[in-house]
């Protein structure tokens, strides 16, 4: 009998090291995410707030902010670390946003704020740290593929705010401890990451691009645009000029060898009106 236990206590030991539990809830979580908001592109941060109780359960704030300085409340998550679980609270309703115990094959009901397919399950290493990885392809007009990432949450950042053409979230990175635990493959330093919030003149252009989502080639067609000499160029999330061209009607892009991702598109003419838009590269 006393054989038994010793061995009992030996393997939960074993087993209770080789484990890491990553909380998605921790007072020193923060995340960065850019916000896709037609028409400028602010960063905005989300650190986790005060507790409230609702429907008997123990919820925490989400709070946002584009300064660090005035915080607003952005919704209310909390965590089943039993289910591997997170709930966020919208519209007096209850959501999965996500959920660790995913096997490949398995599907997200439509009533969450993203559903889809699980595609493909692994783990990454993020500053030492091997962490549970579950990648979903997702029914979004505005995005393809997501992931969903052990004590770190969304690609989409923590807010799971829904999207369309003109706005979406795309976390950059997040720290938890003083200590990073993701940084988007897309940037080098999260820390230095800026982006331009300059508006533009909507009603001075009408241009059509198709498809949004696109794969191996994208069109670009002016309906309207009153001015000459026009500049097309597509950007990185983080700034970066990756392609620049004249355009006038039409332009007819071959993009079959373009990563997939999300890139900024910026017309200008000659006066300096410009239309931006983002663009969807699928795999």
């Amino acid at each position: 009998m006393k054989k038994s236990l010793l061995i009992l206590f030996l393997f939960i030991g074993l087993y209770s090291f080789g484990q890491k539990d990553f909380r998605f809830i921790d007072k020193t979580s923060e995340w960065k995410v850019l916000e896709y908001l037609y028409p400028s592109r602010p960063v905005i941060y989300v650190k986790i707030g005060d507790t409230i109780r609702k429907n008997n359960f123990l919820y925490h704030e989400l709070l946002w902010s584009n300064d660090k300085t005035n915080w607003s409340y952005g919704n209310f998550v909390r965590e089943d670390t039993m289910t591997e679980k997170v709930f966020l609270f919208f519209d007096k309703t209850e959501q999965v946003i996500c959920d660790m115990t995913l096997k490949t094959g398995d599907t997200i009901p439509n009533n969450n704020p993203v559903s889809g397919i699980v595609l493909h399950i692994d783990s990454v290493n993020f500053n030492g740290s091997l962490r549970h990885r579950i990648k979903l392809k997702v029914n979004k007009f505005c995005m393809d593929t997501i992931y969903w990432i052990d004590g770190v949450g969304s690609t989409i950042g923590p807010l799971n705010r829904f999207c369309s053409l003109d706005f979406y979230h795309e976390l950059l990175c997040a720290n938890q401890k003083s200590k990073q635990t993701f940084l988007n493959p897309r940037i080098s330093n999260c820390d230095s990451f800026r982006v331009s919030s300059q508006k533009i003149n909507s009603s001075f252009f009408e241009v059509s691009f198709f498809p949004n989502p696109a794969k191996n080639s994208l069109t670009i067609k002016k309906n309207n645009f009153i001015g000459h000499n026009n500049l097309i160029e597509f950007y990185s999330i983080q700034g970066q000029l990756l392609y620049k061209t004249q355009f006038e009607s039409e332009l007819k892009m071959d993009i079959s060898d373009w990563e997939y991702g999300s890139y900024v598109l910026v017309i200008k003419d000659e006066k300096g009106q410009r239309l931006e838009r983002k663009i969807i590269i699928k795999e």
